[in-house]
């Protein structure tokens, strides 16, 4: 037997693109679809614990699972904050564009910072190193116009 149960606010959540947490638009999602949190885990390939954490925003997803969210998500993303790109957007990783680019990591980042002069943190770490289709675009000009061959297209392939 399945049970379902969703709490009545008194004040009713007007979905406005672009203006939405995570947590707000997984829990919107997974109702439309008639899931269970363990079900929706299965699908996005997590455990029911983490999906818990993640719609209660008590944790959020690792980039890891990014991709997997927006496929789940579908039409759905178009709600979520302009600041979770990563949920909305494609991208490429920082292992990812390097393995396309004649360069290793550290030549990437010198190429990046100095010669291109984008602001980037100062640690390769995850979230902050993710490459979306305008900053690719900049990239693949700015190397193009210096002469830079990129081993693989610059895509999201």
């Amino acid at each position: 037997m399945r049970l379902t149960c969703e709490i009545l606010s008194k004040k009713p959540i007007l979905w406005e693109p672009g203006k939405h947490s995570l947590a707000e638009v997984l829990r919107k999602t997974r109702l439309e679809k008639g899931l269970l949190q363990r079900e929706a885990a299965k699908i996005i390939g997590c455990d029911q614990c983490s999906y818990h954490n993640w719609e209660t925003e008590y944790s959020s997803p690792v980039i890891e699972y990014s991709r997997k969210i927006r496929k789940f998500l579908g039409r759905n993303a178009q709600f979520l904050d302009d600041s979770l790109r990563e949920f909305k957007e494609d991208y490429l990783t920082i292992d990812e564009l390097c393995w396309k680019l004649p360069m290793n990591k550290n030549t990437f980042e010198s190429f990046v910072r100095r010669t291109l002069k984008m602001n980037l943190p100062k640690n390769i770490s995850g979230k902050a190193w993710l490459f979306f289709k305008k900053e690719i675009a900049y990239i693949r000009s700015e190397m193009k116009r210096r002469g830079f061959k990129p081993r693989k297209p610059l895509s999201f392939d």
